[in-house]
């Protein structure tokens, strides 16, 4: 029969490995990412353009979002929908990062410049 101090032992020793290994998963995800080198804009699921990540820029979207690049960063600078939850998403330069404006049907995808066999579904 186990004792109530070897539990204790056993159970810290699996949630110390649990931690660890989900540390090592969120690292890896954040320090092993791919710098994007372009932005792909979707307007109502149809492309509305595809901008290089190293060129400043403001680009207009329709006429209620201002979508800015900086410093190899894109970011949602303005927007006309009630909740700005797109200018709250924050600055995307990471392959595969979003940002969504769902109210005007405006999706920004960071994409890389490498061609891929993927479909953009799959990422």
């Amino acid at each position: 029969m186990i004792k109530n101090n070897d539990k204790k032992r056993n159970d810290l020793f699996l949630g110390a490995v649990l931690f660890l290994a989900a540390a090592v998963l969120f690292l890896g995800q954040h320090v092993f990412r791919e710098k994007g080198a372009a932005i792909q804009v979707l307007v109502k699921d149809e492309e509305f353009g595809t901008y290089p990540l190293s060129e400043d820029q403001e680009i207009p979207i329709g006429e209620g979002n201002i979508l800015a690049i900086s410093g190899g960063e894109a970011f949602m600078k303005w927007a006309d929908c009630p909740d700005k939850l797109c200018i709250h998403q924050g600055k995307i330069s990471h392959t595969g990062e979003t940002i969504a404006c769902l109210p005007n049907r405006v999706t920004v995808r960071v994409i890389s410049g490498a061609a891929s066999n993927v479909d953009s579904i799959a990422g």
